[in-house]
C-alpha cells in the first residue's frame, strides 16, 4: 500500500516536470521580448507609463501565436486585436462597479471558455480575451475616455506582435505545410521501419505497437498536414501550383499508408519468424527501400522547386515472387499469403510513383463555426460544463476579491482561470506546475533582487521574458519559474516591495487549490461516462469501413481512404478518452485492461479488413457472412452505448463455405478480431450496471 501511495505521489510530479527539449523556441522568446519591452522602454523614454498596456497585449499575443499556416495565424492575431482591446475597454468601464464587474466577468470569461469547441485559435483568443478583461477590471479607468485609450494602447501592443511576427520574422505561406507534409512520409518510414524490425529476429517491439502507437502517429501527422492545407486554400483564390503539389502529396501518403496497413496485417498473419532466411532477407530488403522512398518524398515536400522530378521508388517483388515459388517447403496458406504479400509491394510502388498535383480537392466537411458553436451549448456538453465551471469560480473570485479589497487579488482569479481545464486531471497537472513553478520563480526574484542592482532590473526582466517564452513549450512549470520573476520585478521598478514575491505565491497556491475543488464539485466531468460512446462511435465507423472493403466488385480507393480516415479519427478520439481516463486513476488496471485492449483490436480488425479488400480474389463473400459480420458490429456498438454486456457469438465454420484458401484465412482473422473485440466488452465490469442475460445471436 505504501509504495502505491508513492507511487501515485511520484507519477503526478514526474510529469509536471517532464521536458520536451525538441520544443525549445528560441525566436519566439526574442519576439516576445521585443514586443514586451519596446513599448515599455517607449513609454518610458515619453513619459507615458500606461504603455505598459501595449507591453502586455503585446507579450500574450506573442504567446498565442502557436505556429502553423501564415493565414490562420494572420486571422489569430486579428482576433486578439478585436476581441483583447474590446474586453479591456469593458474591463476598464465596469471596474468600478463590484456587481457590474462580475456579472459581465460571468459573461465574457464563460464565451471565452466556450469558443474552445472552434479549435485551438479560438482557444488561444478565449483565454487571452478573458485575461485582458480581469487585469482591466482590477485596475479601474476613470471614464470611457480612458477605457478606450486602453483599448487602443492593446490594439496597439497585438499590432506591434503580428508585425514581429509576420512581417519582422516573415513565415513563408507554405513553409509550415510543406514542413507538415515531410513529417506524414518521415511517420510512415518510422512506421516501415519497425515493421522491417519486427520481421528481422532482432525485432523486439510487439505487432500489438504497430496497430496502436505507430497507426495513430502517421494518422495524426496526416490529419495535422490536411489542416495546414485546409487554412492556406482558405486563403488562396484558386488552387496554384505548390498547394495542387502538396495536396498531390498527402493523398499519395495516405494511399500508401493504406496499402503498408495491409501488407503488416499479411505478414503478420503469414508468421515471418517462420518463414525461410532469404524470404524474410527479401522482406527487410524491400520495406528498406520503401522507407527510403518515403523520406525522399519528404525532402522532396520541403524543397521549394515543384518543377524538379519525384523521387522515383526502387520496390519491386519479382525477387521475393521468385524465391515463394524456390522454397517448396512453404504449405500452401503461406505461399498464398506471401504472393499477397507481393502484390501489395507492386501496389506500394504505384503508389509512391505516381505522385501527382490534385487540382479538384474534396471540400471541407466541417460544420460552419455557429452550428458548431450552438451544438455545444447544454449541459450534455463537456465544452459548456467547463465554460459554467470557469465562469462561477472567477466571477466568484472577482466578488470575493472587490468585496474583500484583497492586494493583488487579480493574480488568483486569472490563475483560477489558467488553471481550469475541461478535465479534472487536466486541472490538476497545470495547478501542479502553475503553482510550483510561481513558488519557485516567487524565490528567483527575491535572490535577484538581493544580488542586481535597481538600474539593471530591465535587462534582466527582457532576458528572463525571452528566456521564458522560449521554453513554454518545453514545460509549463518551467515557463511559471522565469515568468513569475519577470513581473514581479517590473512591478518594483519604481520601488522594491519584498513583500510582492510571497504575495504572488500564496495568491497562486490559494488558486490552485480552490480551482482543483471546483473541478470536482461544478459540473465534473469523468471519462468514465463518457469512454463507451467513444469506443461505440469508433465501432460503427468499423462497422462503415467493413461494408467498403468486403464490397465485389471493389468499391473506388476515394471510397476506402474517406472510410479509413473516419474510423483513424474515431479511435484516436477513444485514445484521447482512455488516455483521461487513466490519468484520472479511478480504475484498477484489471479494469482498465478491457479498455486498453478494445482500441487495439478495433485497429487490428480494420487492418485486416483492408488487407481483405486487397485480396487477388473477385470471390464476393457470402452474403450471410456479411450480414453477420454487420449484426454483430452493430450489437458491439450498440452494447457500448447502452453500458450493457453484448450478446454472445458463435462460429459455425466458415472454411466449409470458403473454397480460396487466402480468403478463408482472411476471414479467420477477422472472427478473431471479433471475438477479441467481444470478450473485451465482456469484461468492462465497471461499464455494465447490471450484468443481463440476453438472446444469444449465432454468428456464421
Amino acid at each position: 500500500m505504501t509504495g502505491m501511495a508513492l507511487e501515485r505521489l511520484v507519477q503526478p510530479l514526474q510529469e509536471a516536470t517532464k521536458l520536451e527539449t525538441r520544443q525549445f523556441t528560441v525566436m519566439l522568446g526574442l519576439r516576445a521580448a521585443a514586443a514586451t519591452f519596446i513599448p515599455l522602454l517607449l513609454g518610458a523614454c515619453w513619459g507615458h507609463p500606461e504603455f505598459h498596456w501595449a507591453g502586455i497585449a503585446g507579450f500574450v499575443a506573442t504567446t498565442s501565436d502557436k505556429g502553423g499556416a501564415y493565414a490562420t495565424r494572420a486571422r489569430t492575431f486579428f482576433a486578439l486585436l478585436l476581441a483583447g482591446s474590446s474586453a479591456v475597454v469593458l474591463g476598464s468601464f465596469v471596474g468600478p462597479s463590484l456587481w457590474a464587474s462580475v456579472l459581465v466577468t460571468f459573461v465574457v470569461v464563460s464565451t471565452g471558455a466556450l469558443v474552445r469547441v472552434l479549435g485551438n485559435e479560438a482557444i488561444s483568443v478565449g483565454t487571452v480575451t478573458s485575461v485582458m478583461f480581469l487585469i482591466a477590471q482590477a485596475q479601474p479607468a476613470h471614464g470611457v475616455a480612458a477605457s478606450l485609450e486602453r483599448g487602443g494602447l492593446n490594439a496597439a501592443g497585438v499590432a506591434w506582435a503580428a508585425l514581429l511576427a509576420l512581417v519582422v520574422w516573415p513565415v513563408r505561406q507554405f513553409s509550415p505545410a510543406r514542413k507538415a507534409v515531410a513529417a506524414c512520409f518521415d511517420a510512415l518510414a518510422a512506421h516501415v521501419d519497425q515493421l522491417a524490425a519486427q520481421l528481422s529476429e532482432a525485432g523486439s517491439r510487439s505487432w500489438h505497437t504497430l496497430h496502436q502507437k505507430d497507426h495513430t502517429m502517421v494518422r495524426a501527422a496526416i490529419e495535422n498536414a490536411r489542416t495546414h492545407l485546409t487554412a492556406i486554400r482558405g486563403n488562396t483564390r484558386g488552387m496554384n501550383d505548390k498547394l495542387s503539389w502538396l495536396l498531390g502529396l498527402v493523398q499519395t501518403c495516405d494511399q500508401t499508408f493504406g496499402r503498408i496497413v495491409a501488407l503488416t496485417d499479411v505478414l503478420e498473419s503469414a508468421g515471418p519468424g517462420q518463414l525461410p532466411v532469404p524470404i524474410r532477407k527479401e522482406l527487410d530488403r524491400q520495406l528498406s527501400q520503401i522507407a527510403h522512398a518515403c523520406r525522399a518524398l519528404a525532402t522532396f515536400a520541403i524543397d521549394e522547386n515543384e518543377k524538379a522530378p519525384v523521387p522515383r521508388a526502387e520496390i519491386s517483388a519479382t525477387t521475393l515472387v521468385q524465391q515463394v515459388k524456390d522454397a517448396d517447403a512453404l504449405e500452401p496458406l503461406k505461399r498464398a499469403q506471401l504472393a499477397h504479400a507481393g502484390e501489395l509491394l507492386g501496389a506500394i510502388d504505384a503508389a509512391l510513383e505516381t505522385v501527382a498535383p490534385v487540382t479538384n480537392p474534396a471540400k471541407d466537411e466541417r460544420a460552419p463555426w455557429w452550428v458548431t458553436l450552438r451544438s455545444a451549448i447544454g449541459l450534455e456538453s463537456v465544452e459548456f460544463r467547463h465554460a459554467l465551471r470557469v465562469a462561477v469560480l472567477v466571477a466568484g473570485s472577482v466578488a470575493v476579491v472587490g468585496a474583500l479589497n484583497i492586494e493583488h487579488g487579480f493574480w488568483a482569479t486569472i490563475t483560477m482561470l489558467v488553471v481550469l481545464q475541461p478535465h479534472a486531471p487536466a486541472t490538476f497537472m497545470r495547478s501542479l506546475q502553475r503553482v510550483g513553478g510561481t513558488v519557485l520563480g516567487s524565490l528567483l526574484a527575491i535572490l535577484i533582487t538581493a544580488v542586481v542592482p535597481p538600474a539593471a532590473l530591465l535587462p534582466v526582466c527582457a532576458v528572463m521574458a525571452a528566456v521564458s517564452v522560449s521554453v513554454i513549450q518545453v514545460n509549463y512549470a518551467l515557463y511559471a519559474a522565469l515568468l513569475t520573476p519577470t513581473f514581479l520585478l517590473l512591478a518594483q521598478l519604481n520601488g522594491l516591495d519584498h513583500r510582492l514575491a510571497g504575495l504572488r505565491a500564496m495568491t497562486n497556491i490559494a488558486a490552485g487549490v480552490v480551482a482543483l475543488i471546483a473541478s470536482r464539485l461544478l459540473w465534473p466531468t469523468t471519462e468514465k461516462t463518457r469512454i463507451g460512446d467513444e469506443l461505440a462511435k469508433a465501432v460503427e465507423a468499423l462497422r462503415v469501413l467493413f461494408h467498403v472493403t468486403s464490397r465485389r466488385p471493389r468499391a473506388p480507393d476515394a471510397e476506402l481512404e474517406a472510410a479509413r480516415r473516419r474510423f483513424g479519427l474515431l479511435v484516436g478520439n477513444a485514445d484521447v478518452s482512455l488516455q483521461r481516463l487513466v490519468a484520472e486513476r479511478t480504475l484498477s488496471e484489471q479494469e482498465l485492461e478491457p479498455l486498453i485492449t478494445l482500441p487495439l483490436y478495433l485497429r487490428r480488425f480494420c487492418w485486416s479488413a483492408i488487407a481483405l479488400m486487397s485480396l487477388p480474389t473477385e470471390t464476393p463473400l457470402p452474403e450471410t457472412l456479411v450480414q453477420a459480420f454487420d449484426g454483430a458490429l452493430d450489437e458491439l456498438a450498440g452494447a457500448l452505448r447502452e453500458k450493457r454486456p453484448p450478446r454472445e457469438l458463435s462460429s459455425m465454420g466458415v472454411e466449409s463455405e470458403l473454397k480460396d484458401t487466402l480468403l478463408q484465412g482472411q476471414v479467420a482473422r477477422l472472427m478473431q478480431h471479433l471475438q477479441a473485440i467481444h470478450d473485451a466488452e465482456k469484461r468492462l465490469v465497471f461499464h455494465h450496471a447490471v450484468a443481463t442475460q440476453v438472446p444469444v445471436a449465432a454468428l456464421p
